[in-house]
């Protein structure tokens, strides 16, 4: 899916021709800062669409367009947006350094996390660019922006206090990632931008190279895992580009994109696994590559 402003794209993955198009209402001219899909398997959530557009998350039936539900969070404007596995609820960050859970179908708040400044506990000082879910535990959630602090937060725990801190990533944009339990991070900076993390330790498990020709070439606006072995990364600068890695730090393939990576999404077909590259302009569609052909 490719966005622009206050409009949703919905795109083929074969032809990559629009098979649907529609605008977001809004009070306000916001771009869509993040958007999912509710893909749980039941067939009456099949075309639901989440979209994060200023202080809104809306759901839309996405072949029609038709706005099923808006939910505002007033005074916090929303940069990230996941959906647990379940399609039960979905987890939302954004400027005013708190991480918020809301359960999707009865349109509430389920609980509020984070925020060192406003409660005095473990959380974030800063914009918060990305959250994600565990994949293989749904009550764990991560989140990360630019106060160089990664929290990952037990949904169970109740006391507000993030359960595991890392420390160091730079994220501003699309760049948390699970598989595995294990935590890829991508950071907007020229030193060691990409990194594998063991969350439950917690610790850094290696650094994956990410060499550019001069500083400022490419810093990683997205990271994604892309299969338990394998991940994506792009980025910003004067020479943009997405590449694939194996989670052992080996580069299998490069792209000179034609302008920044913002985001990074997975699709499978059949037996065949794609990775869809979101550019200011552009969408690009790979198939994942195997490290043991590459």
């Amino acid at each position: 899916m490719i966005v622009t402003v206050c409009t949703l794209q919905i795109f083929d993955l074969d032809t990559l021709s629009v098979h649907y198009k529609f605008q977001a209402p809004s009070d306000e001219a916001a771009a869509c800062s993040a958007i999912r899909f509710v893909s749980d398997g039941n067939m009456a959530t099949k075309n639901v669409v989440l979209a994060a557009q200023g202080e809104r998350v809306t759901q839309y039936h996405a072949t029609s367009g038709t706005v099923m539900a808006s939910m505002q969070e007033e005074g916090n404007n929303i940069y990230a947006l996941d959906v647990r596995k379940d399609g039960e609820v979905f987890v939302t960050g954004g400027s005013d350094h708190s991480v918020r859970v809301t359960d999707r179908n009865a349109r509430k708040l389920v609980s509020t996390f984070g925020n060192k400044n406003a409660s005095g506990t473990q959380g974030h000082t800063n914009r918060i660019y990305s959250v994600a879910y565990c994949d293989q535990d749904p009550q764990i959630v991560a989140s990360g922006g630019w106060d160089k602090v990664v929290c990952i937060w037990d949904l169970r725990l109740r006391s507000g206090r993030c359960a595991t801190t890392l420390f160091g990533p730079f994220v501003c944009g699309d760049a948390l990632s699970f598989c595995d339990n294990v935590l890829a991070t991508g950071s907007w900076r020229n030193d060691n931008p990409l990194q594998i993390w063991d969350w439950r330790r917690p610790g850094l498990l290696r650094n994956l190279p990410f060499p550019q020709e001069i500083n400022n070439s490419c810093l990683v606006y997205a990271a994604k895992m892309l299969d338990s072995d394998c991940l994506g990364a792009g980025g910003s600068g004067s020479a943009p580009c997405f590449r694939f890695y194996t989670t052992e730090g080996r580069m299998m393939g490069s792209w000179p994109a034609p302008s920044a990576v913002h985001s990074i999404a997975t699709a499978t077909k059949g037996a065949h696994r794609k990775a869809v590259v979101c550019c200011e302009a552009h969408i690009a569609i790979f198939s994942v590559p195997s490290p043991q052909s590459s």
